[in-house]
């Protein structure tokens, strides 16, 4: 039932400017939104260049009459209707595109040719004020938003994603994970703890216990690399044991809506030694296996290339179970980057 003024807004090719949860009996399916009471939209002095093809009519969509789904009209709504309780300026609909490609994106603000400080991301890149070229911009951070990880070491993050989970950190630095959730074929459920890396990188970390909630491969505990953590993220790689740790897989998906992919991994068997797990980057490739024997031999490896990956990627450690409704854990130590050993 909101009411959204849109004025003065410059659509360029757009096939769906605006849209609305209801429209009149969903005339010619226009819209793919439903609900059953309306949202209200009024446009005015907007200017729409270079209409689609493929949009339909009505062209731009929107509803100022209906209050029910297939309702009857009621009193058309006015400007009035949505006007804001107070006074502001704005910018011609018309001049709208140069005045946004002049004041937006990389190197137009003045005042910030250095750093105020020096800042260090935990010690995998560092910056010390002095500014990069500006015909190069910096890399973008990954989507998801770094949310410090309490109680656990600068850099990393924690995330709860579509799971029931959460994290503690033992007396040795020991790092536990419980989670419900599970890997399947078009998402993922997990509880996951993270920090960001720059470029190509070797990350490894031990695998000391795992516990999934029952006997089955969608129960992670291991090592991952993504540019979004989100249940459907692309570019989502996964090095897991399931079956507590008795058979390990590589997951990986490599575009959004893509189904994952699996490959069964081995390694050399060896009698007491420590479980490692190693994850890689060269480029646009992302690699993963593990060690039985403490690292000094690694088994199988999964290699997937994507199209493109951004600079920086998410890097860390997950766990679910296998179950949405159940617990499973994971225990690590000893993550390294680059044979740099970053505490939890």
């Amino acid at each position: 039932e909101a009411h959204v003024l849109v004025e003065y807004n410059y659509f360029d090719g757009v096939q769906l400017p605006t849209d609305i949860a209801t429209y009149p009996a969903k005339e010619g399916n226009v819209s793919n939104l439903q609900d059953p009471v309306a949202g209200y939209l009024y446009p005015t002095q907007n200017v729409y260049v270079n209409k689609p093809a493929n949009a339909k009519d009505p062209y731009p969509l929107y509803n100022v009459a209906y209050t029910v789904y297939g309702g009857t009209a009621g009193t058309p709504l006015t400007y009035n209707d949505f006007k804001p309780a107070y006074s502001y300026i704005v910018t011609p609909a018309e001049d709208v595109p140069s005045v946004v490609k002049a004041g937006a994106g990389y190197g137009k603000l003045t005042g910030f040719s250095e750093a105020p400080v020096a800042v260090n991301n935990g010690g995998i890149t560092q910056f010390d004020g002095t500014p990069d070229d500006p015909t190069d911009p910096d890399p973008e951070e990954p989507e998801n938003p770094d949310t410090p990880a309490e109680g656990l070491a600068e850099g990393w993050n924690w995330i709860n994603n579509g799971a029931t989970a959460n994290y503690s950190l033992s007396t040795n630095g020991q790092l536990s994970i419980a989670s419900t959730g599970k890997w399947e074929s078009g998402a993922q459920t997990f509880g996951a703890v993270y920090r960001s890396v720059t470029g190509n990188f070797t990350a490894t970390v031990k695998l000391i216990s795992a516990s999934p909630s029952k006997d089955s491969n969608q129960g992670v505990a291991g090592i991952i690399a993504a540019e979004n953590l989100s249940a459907t993220a692309n570019n989502l790689v996964f090095i897991l044991g399931g079956k507590s740790l008795t058979k390990f897989y590589g997951r990986s998906r490599l575009a959004v809506n893509e189904k994952g992919s699996s490959a069964n991994l081995t390694a050399p068997a060896a009698t007491g030694g420590d479980v490692i797990l190693k994850l890689q980057r060269d480029g646009n490739k992302l690699k993963v296996s593990y060690s039985l024997d403490g690292g000094s031999t690694f088994g199988d490896v999964s290699s997937k290339e994507y199209t493109s990956l951004p600079e920086i990627l998410h890097v860390g450690v997950a766990c679910n179970s296998a179950d949405s409704s159940k617990q499973g854990t994971a225990v690590f130590s000893d993550f390294t980057i680059n044979d740099t050993k970053f505490n939890f």
